[in-house]
């Protein structure tokens, strides 16, 4: 099955810096995918965003996400979600 993920953010509640140098920084390597046998790990850094979705298609930019899942707030203005193998 191929799929390829495409990452919805929603700023409802914008945070305001006055420079990006008050931006949270996160220095991890994780962002993006991830991929193990066992599950597959996302993260993205959206520092503004007060919701984050990732969605799945069956047949790369067309058609329609066939899964949607909401993403979790994290560290630095990080958002994460694992799905396990299924």
């Amino acid at each position: 099955m191929f799929f390829l993920p495409g990452f919805l953010c929603s700023c409802h509640k914008v945070a305001h810096y006055s420079s990006y140098d008050e931006y949270p920084v996160y220095n991890g390597s994780d962002l993006e995918l991830t991929y193990t046998p066992q599950a597959s790990f996302f993260r993205v850094w959206a520092p503004t965003a007060s919701h984050v979705k990732l969605l799945l298609y069956d047949d790369g930019e067309n058609g329609s996400a066939y899964k949607i899942y909401d993403m979790k707030h994290a560290e630095n203005g990080t958002w994460k979600l694992k799905i396990k193998k299924i």
